[in-house]
């Protein structure tokens, strides 16, 4: 759940020499912010086609093939953490020539950069949303939680927008709590707990308001699953108990009338013949007869002189 694009049915791979251009998020990204990959990435020899990026996701790189345009780097964020796809197996040939090594060196730099962010990676206002989980039954709440600014602005008004399967967005205010994040870290934040009404896909994200300025978090999306028909209680049917009943020579009583059916059971006498056997082996006294008598016969042999 955590890839950021989903798959076609198309070829695995297409190899070849393609061209890499950036687009205007990736240009924006901290992965790709700067003059030295703005002026020009060098091309690839392969690429996944038919990588169609989620609705939360930003495609940052293209590749150009002769069949049109392909994601090469698709990034997206799940609540507090972060996810980079590279839908190339030759990214690693950027490094080969020298004056691509510089790029290939501060690429990667960047992507750990931002894969592993601090404490303090909120900037004095911005708001992150996530949750516990992303799957949930109907009828099973989901805490959502929300920090803005990191661990300073607290005074801001916090609303979370879902979005159901039908396509309806509701907003619901979020009460100022202490939580707790992935690592441990307790800071002060808001807290939403939803209880779905219909199973499918969902989208929350938070919105802050402070001193004039608005915020909104990154797409947080959770799957809601219906209960099985295994584990939700439904009523007897009872014609066709009565007939399981008739045609066994039985009757359909009801709870109440149980009690009366077993006192009216007549009990039957019956006689049965056992029989029980016991080996002589496993008897001491009979185990001791033959060691005896064993060693009378060796010693009347031994006083006889018989062979």
């Amino acid at each position: 759940p955590v890839v950021p694009f989903v798959r076609r049915g198309t070829p695995p791979v297409v190899e070849g020499r393609f061209e890499v251009e950036l687009t205007d998020e990736g240009r924006a990204h901290p992965i790709f912010s700067g003059e030295r990959f703005e002026q020009s990435l060098p091309p690839i020899l392969s690429v996944f086609p038919g990588a169609m990026p989620k609705p939360a996701a930003q495609v940052l790189a293209k590749a150009k093939t002769p069949s049109g345009e392909h994601a090469l780097v698709v990034v997206q964020r799940y609540g507090q953490g972060k996810v980079v796809a590279l839908l190339t197996e030759s990214l690693w040939r950027w490094s080969l020539e020298p004056r691509e090594e510089d790029i290939y060196r501060r690429f990667w730099n960047r992507v750990l950069d931002w894969l592993a962010p601090e404490k303090e990676e909120l900037q004095p206002f911005e708001v992150d949303l996530f949750a516990p989980v992303a799957r949930v039954y109907l009828g099973e709440p989901i805490r959502l939680a929300a920090r803005v600014g990191g661990a300073e602005a607290t005074a801001a008004e916090v609303t979370c927008e879902i979005r159901g399967p039908d396509g309806r967005t509701l907003p619901f205010r979020m009460t100022p709590k202490t939580i707790t994040t992935a690592s441990g870290q307790t800071l002060p934040g808001y807290e939403l707990l939803y209880t779905p009404e219909q199973s499918g896909n969902y989208q929350a994200r938070a919105v802050a308001a402070l001193n004039g300025k608005t915020a909104r978090s990154t797409p947080f999306e959770f799957l809601v699953r219906s209960v099985s028909a295994e584990g939700t209680g439904r009523p007897a049917n009872l014609d066709l108990l009565k007939k399981l009943a008739e045609s066994s020579g039985g009757a359909l009583v009801s709870p109440d009338e149980i009690g009366g059916v077993v006192e009216r059971w007549a009990g039957e006498a019956r006689q049965e013949v056992r029989v029980q056997w016991k080996s002589l082996w496993n008897q001491w006294w009979a185990i001791g007869a033959m060691i005896g008598l064993l060693c009378l016969e060796w010693t009347l042999r031994r006083r006889f002189n018989m062979a």
